[in-house]
């Protein structure tokens, strides 16, 4: 067997597959010898199985260069948007006063987790790993007891801004939904006078993170975090209300314009990696020409 032609095969679907069946553990799959020596190969004559070799070897040449292609394109849409939220909030600080968070809006901690002290009627509350950029994922929720009184102190409402006190500190999350939610002690809660300024902000800490100028304001060596007091001193742009929809709007235009572009680039190599493996269906079925 030449092995350049094991080497594709091992690439295959059909290879995978009988190596995942064959595999055994529990909390680390892993395959005998003996059940390795149990996977079948088709094994062509030498000859067929080089000009196998080197038909895959030129088309996935060409496969290669456009998914470089795809992806550094994508790279550079990325880097574009960057550029020019940069550029916006560059210009609001040139136009504006900055105003420490602890001064403009109200902001707390979220309730610790506590099953021994914790009372009150199970309630369904966010943690960090809810909170992703810009939105809030609610697909896996865990439950806490909270008490009646504790509601106000501990629940998000539409227009508040939710952010990671660790985990990913800073990431952040306008709540949108009309329904309020609990959030835990390692999410910090915003609340503006007009949550145009949530919005606001949640751009402003992701060009301060993109930037790494976030990290600034951590503190801790090997477990990062955004404290309360971090952020009451953090200072943000604090333009007009009119300002602020403007530059929001024209966020969110670039925004819309970059994630069409993110999907029509993960589409294309998407496409590509099926295409690769077409090619080892044929090469390894015996219909490749």
């Amino acid at each position: 067997m030449d092995p350049e032609f094991f080497v594709y095969f091992a690439q295959s679907r059909d290879y995978l597959s009988e190596i995942a069946a064959r595999s055994t553990g529990t909390t680390r799959l892993r395959i005998s010898r003996a059940n390795l020596g149990n996977v079948t190969i088709p094994l062509p004559t030498l000859n067929e199985q080089k000009r196998i070799v080197a038909v895959l070897d030129e088309a996935f040449e060409g496969l290669s260069r456009a998914r470089a292609n795809a992806k550094a394109n994508l790279a550079d849409a990325q880097v574009l948007a960057l550029n020019h939220l940069r550029n916006l909030f560059a210009e609001c600080e040139r136009l504006h006063s900055l105003r420490r968070i602890g001064d403009i809006a109200e902001h707390c901690l979220g309730k610790m987790l506590d099953k021994n002290k914790n009372q009150g009627a199970l309630r369904p509350y966010l943690r960090n790993i809810n909170v992703r950029w810009f939105e809030v994922d609610t697909s896996d929720m865990l439950e806490m007891r909270i008490e009646d009184r504790e509601v106000d102190r501990y629940s998000a409402k539409k227009g508040d801004l939710l952010i990671c006190e660790g985990g990913y500190p800073g990431r952040a999350a306008v709540w949108d939904k009309d329904e309020p939610v609990f959030f835990q002690k390692a999410l910090h809660r915003v609340r503006f006078s007009n949550p145009a300024y949530a919005t606001f902000l949640m751009y402003f800490l992701f060009m301060k993170d993109a930037t790494e100028q976030l990290k600034e304001h951590f503190t801790g060596s090997g477990i990062q975090h955004f404290t309360g007091q971090a952020l009451a001193q953090f200072q943000m742009p604090f333009p007009d209300l009119g300002a602020v929809g403007k530059t929001v709007s024209q966020i969110e235009e670039v925004n819309a314009t970059t994630s069409a572009l993110e999907r029509h680039y993960q589409a294309t190599i998407s496409q590509l990696d099926a295409l690769r493996q077409a090619l080892l269906q044929k090469a390894f079925s015996g219909e490749l020409t």
